[in-house]
């Protein structure tokens, strides 16, 4: 090989790794800290995201309320928001924003995986946001008709999530606009 050609190999190794040092660089300022705690940074991610269903009375089994509720499903959290199964959020993120839209950004995902992966510390309770308050009853205020199923749906205790459709008779005799809808479980255990 030729004496020019090496040079020019040489140099364009070394530019590309100038580049590529120098994104390693920037995007090290964008990343997590080392020591993620519960208290700190994940609990206001729950908080905001979780514990809607993730709470005392409602339908997921476990609330993420506080550290101690949270621990034992440390791991399993962390599959479930690397996977994306959780918080469920079927809208495709490719067609407009959301109001109340509970999909996780990467950056959460990144706090949760690095604070399992830390150990899953709980941190100075200090730090812990306050804790949400939720509507009683309706979240959409008082309706103006409930329908309910023709027949009872039961879910299995265990097992994945499940999503059902179903077909509700409305008894209505003309078209009608609809405001808002919120299915509500009989039992939400």
């Amino acid at each position: 090989m030729k004496p020019i050609r090496i040079t020019l190999i040489a140099l364009s190794l070394l530019v590309i790794a100038f580049y590529a040092l120098r994104a390693t660089q920037a995007s090290g300022a964008k990343r997590l800290p080392k020591n993620i705690t519960f208290s700190k940074e994940v609990a206001p991610i729950f908080n905001a995201k979780c514990a809607e269903c993730h709470r005392p009375g409602e339908a997921a089994p476990f609330s993420v309320l506080s550290y101690k509720d949270v621990r034992p499903w440390a791991k399993s959290i962390r599959e479930h928001v690397v996977n994306r199964t959780m918080p469920p959020w079927h809208a495709d993120p490719h067609f407009g924003n959301f109001k109340n839209e509970r999909r996780l950004s990467q950056a959460e995902i990144d706090t949760i995986t690095a604070w399992v992966e830390g150990g899953a510390v709980e941190g100075n309770a200090k730090d812990l946001p306050p804790v949400p308050t939720f509507v009683e009853g309706w979240n959409i205020g008082q309706p103006d008709i409930v329908f309910t199923l023709p027949q009872p749906y039961t879910v299995e205790a265990t097992g994945p999530d499940e999503y059902q459709y179903f077909n509700v008779p409305t008894n209505f005799t003309e078209d009608k606009y609809v405001h808002a809808i919120e299915a509500r479980p009989g039992n939400r255990k």
